[in-house]
């Protein structure tokens, strides 16, 4: 079941940045938006919680959101910084939310809930930025809304938190089966969290789909080059590790480069038409010299 629906959304700041993004995000999922710097991606979350104004349709569930403020959309939103008030302790900042929408309701499950219930009288400079970040998705969380939207939340913490909080969001988002949309430019933590990957480059979806689909069938070269795929002049395109090195069969160049690293042995090869690509080996054989030729073991073909 769709949840969240948009169709030709233009938006930006002056200059265009979303250039007509059409895609849906079903209900009870994770979705990640990934993409690199500057392609739309908190630009859209921003349209999508009330915050800027789009040309185009947001509905949910089937209700269309344009004529509704950003109060009443019911959208929660969890920022790269915390923002967190300073002034108030743990509990207090979780409280925040649900006094301003005139409830009154004991947030302990919650605190619990995101393993900040011992931290629930401490004052903010006195929490790691961990334990700010999981206080922020109970605040977001606590007012049970409709759709969080969460803008690359972990990007400030190092790698071992990132993966703890990473852990937390998807055993929350199952828990809860709240609707999340999940800002990200990293490949790795959009295929650990997600149910869906929706591709944005350039302030359009390029593609969307599930990991595996994403990674293992792009739908076109630009998305295979997000991926890593290698493309050729001829419109061929490969991964490194989908390829081999042979003597005499395939394409021939000139090897540039070995490296030994923690997956194998990667190769850089000057090919014959000028073009230069990689290939990944498992394991460390023997160094190979001078010529050689590239097979690509499978691949894909765009025009």
């Amino acid at each position: 079941m769709t949840l969240v629906e948009l169709a030709d959304i233009r938006a930006g700041y002056g200059a265009e940045v979303l250039r007509g993004v059409t895609a849906a995000f079903g209900a009870g999922q994770l979705t990640a938006l990934l993409g690199p710097s500057g392609c739309g991606k908190t630009t859209l979350l921003k349209v999508l919680a009330g915050l800027l104004p789009a040309a185009g349709s947001v509905s949910f569930d089937g209700e269309e959101m344009g004529g509704v403020v950003a109060e009443k959309r019911q959208v929660a939103m969890v920022f790269q910084k915390p923002l967190l008030f300073p002034h108030l302790d743990v509990q207090g900042n979780v409280e925040f939310g649900l006094k301003m929408r005139g409830r009154a309701e004991d947030v302990t499950p919650m605190l619990a809930l995101t393993g900040v219930e011992a931290l629930a009288r401490r004052k903010v400079g006195e929490l790691s930025g961990g334990q700010e970040q999981r206080v922020a998705l109970a605040r977001a969380l606590v007012t049970r809304p409709r759709v969080l939207l969460l803008d690359e939340p972990f990007s400030a913490l190092d790698e071992a938190l990132r993966a703890q909080m990473r852990t937390l969001v998807r055993g929350l988002q199952r828990k809860l089966r709240t609707t999340t949309l999940f800002v990200t430019h990293d490949q790795e933590e959009a295929s650990l969290v997600a149910d869906q990957i929706v591709l944005l480059l350039d302030g359009k979806v390029e593609q969307a789909g599930t990991a595996a689909e994403l990674y293992g069938q792009p739908a076109t070269a630009a998305a295979a080059r997000f991926f890593g795929w290698q493309l050729l002049r001829d419109g061929r395109a490969f991964r490194p590790e989908e390829a081999a090195l042979y003597p005499d069969d395939g394409l021939p160049g000139t090897l540039r480069d070995v490296v030994r690293w923690a997956r194998g042995t990667r190769y850089t090869v000057a090919l014959d038409t000028g073009e230069t690509v990689t290939v990944d080996e498992p394991g460390y054989p023997a160094e190979p010299r001078g010529r050689v030729h590239v097979r690509l073991l499978r691949y894909l073909e765009f025009s």
